[in-house]
């Protein structure tokens, strides 16, 4: 009986390390991140960018797709003076990708100034996001992080380095050719995935959220850290938002953007405007928080007029 114990955990712990390993191979190797192969794409792309054109870069922009749609780095640092370049995710990285980007930055040649966080408005309601600190980095601890912080990392990546049927699914869609990590033509023309469809104007549900959440013991605070030791510029903003979904919420907006911009000043980080920039119904794109890439152009110049003040001078200009 002890002997077929002995067998039978051994043959369990070598499943798991064999699970583990294909996942660990699918996820930090070849980027396939999730069921949406552009995720993935996406990454690789920003990830390529930080190890060669952001080396130049004076104003780096991090954050969520309400970055990538409403801004065009290029333009944006034509209108500044300072070269910009735009590492811009997803939500589903949140603040954790964000931080583990610039801690890339920070660690190899660089001529940032300025560091832009830019997300879009219900981003400072949501609590730790533990996958993006998952998907770029294989080590499940982040020094800084609260140990209940650091505890969510670790269970997040236990839960996805032993996810079988995600291993199976993946040895499937390799077998069978579907394993997707090209990157796709339009990343490099727009610099982001963008969509070029148009969100219909109407009640989908949606209502900006009530208060903020707490910043303590999540990666706003590493954030504003790393950007103080390294002597970058910090600045947060809000990304665009319809005009249509203000209308949705009513009063509880000003609430809200007043919590935010509470919790943002208690870590020392300055807030670009305290409501968002809006859109009107005609430059909407697939979503609330998107900018359609036929107006990129005019959002990209109404940021620059907002953030260019808070933004450490241009080397030219010293």
């Amino acid at each position: 009986m002890g002997r077929y114990l002995v067998v039978l955990m051994g043959v369990t712990i070598l499943t798991l390390l064999v699970i583990a390993s294909i996942l660990g191979y699918k996820y930090f190797v070849l980027g396939d991140l999730h069921t949406d192969p552009r995720l993935g794409q996406l990454l690789v792309y920003q990830d390529g960018k930080i190890r060669n054109q952001a080396r130049i870069a004076e104003t780096v922009l991090v954050g969520d797709s309400s970055l990538g749609n409403a801004v065009d780095a290029a333009l944006f640092g034509q209108l500044t003076g300072a070269p910009a370049v735009s590492l811009a995710l997803t939500g589903t990285f949140h603040y954790g990708g964000a931080y583990a980007q610039l801690k890339a930055l920070a660690n190899g040649p660089n001529k940032i100034r300025s560091v832009v966080l830019m997300y879009a408005i219900d981003a400072p309601a949501s609590a730790l996001s533990p996958d993006g600190s998952f998907f770029l980095s294989p080590i499940p601890i982040v020094p800084g992080l609260t140990a209940g912080s650091n505890l969510k990392l670790l269970k997040n990546y236990i839960r996805r380095l032993m996810d079988g049927s995600a291993a199976a699914d993946f040895l499937w869609r390799g077998a069978t050719g579907r394993l997707d990590t090209a990157l796709a033509p339009g990343l490099s023309e727009y610099d982001y995935t963008v969509s070029f469809a148009r969100i219909k104007l109407q009640d989908n549900g949606f209502r900006i959220p009530l208060k903020a959440a707490p910043t303590r013991g999540g990666f706003l605070p590493l954030i504003v850290e790393l950007c103080a030791k390294q002597g970058w510029t910090c600045v947060y903003s809000h990304g665009p938002l319809v005009s249509y979904a203000l209308e949705l919420s009513k009063g509880d907006a000003v609430i809200y953007f007043s919590s935010v911009e509470s919790e943002l000043t208690e870590l020392g980080l300055t807030l670009a405007t305290p409501k968002p920039v809006l859109l009107p119904p005609e430059q909407r794109g697939d979503t609330f928080f998107h900018v359609h890439p036929d107006f990129r152009w005019v959002t990209t110049q109404r940021y620059a007029e907002i953030l260019q003040p808070l933004l450490a001078k241009p080397v030219s200009e010293k």
